[in-house]
């Protein structure tokens, strides 16, 4: 695991909001070579993002299906969440939660279970800026 220091580019130099903490750590890689990454931070999925899932999406298609939000939650997650990994020489299978999907990744798995629920269903989830929830 390794920690994430967050800071603003200001003339092509990157200032460090936590300067203490980032020495701190860079000392066990003195001498060493090391490999950075930049980008731009994203934010968690937003509780408004939540509330449009479960409260418009899931619930229609639960209307429709008979079931519950929670259970097409689960479904829909085993669909467009699914990986695989390595574990102890097996492929195994791993359905990530939602809660991990940041805003971008998370507006992306709505649009999957939307385009699911309009091709397998006939549902036409309307956008969240057309519907009040």
């Amino acid at each position: 695991m390794n920690p994430i220091f967050y800071g603003i580019v200001n003339n092509c130099e990157v200032i460090f909001y936590e300067k203490k903490k980032l020495r701190q750590f860079l000392i066990d890689f003195e001498g060493k070579e090391v490999e950075v990454v930049i980008r731009q931070p994203t934010s968690p999925r937003t509780l408004q993002q939540n509330k449009y899932l479960f409260g418009v999406c899931y619930k229609m298609i639960a209307d429709e299906t008979g079931h519950t939000p929670e259970e097409i939650h689960e479904v829909m997650k085993s669909m467009f969440l699914k990986d695989y990994a390595d574990f102890n020489g097996q492929k195994v299978v791993i359905i990530k939660s939602t809660t991990s999907l940041n805003t971008k990744q998370f507006g992306e798995y709505v649009d999957k279970v939307k385009r699911f629920a309009a091709q397998e269903l006939g549902i036409v989830i309307p956008d969240a800026d057309e519907v009040e929830f």
